[in-house]
């Protein structure tokens, strides 16, 4: 996974003592590690509304 930034941040962001493993914000925080990953390598994106988008289809999965 050499260079996967995406791995890193989610690796990072599940170590925090508000992610549950089982809860709501696991299903946002994977698609926000992708587009965060996404947008650090060049990749084009406006990625506050793309986060938003995220977070609001995460609370119905």
């Amino acid at each position: 996974m050499a260079g996967d930034g995406s791995y890193a941040l989610v690796r990072q962001m599940m170590a925090m003592p508000f992610c549950h493993m089982h809860g709501p914000e696991h299903h946002v925080m994977v698609g926000a590690a992708l587009l965060a990953a996404y947008k650090i390598a060049g990749g084009e994106l406006d990625l506050e509304p793309a986060l938003q988008e995220i977070a609001s289809r995460g609370r119905y999965v």
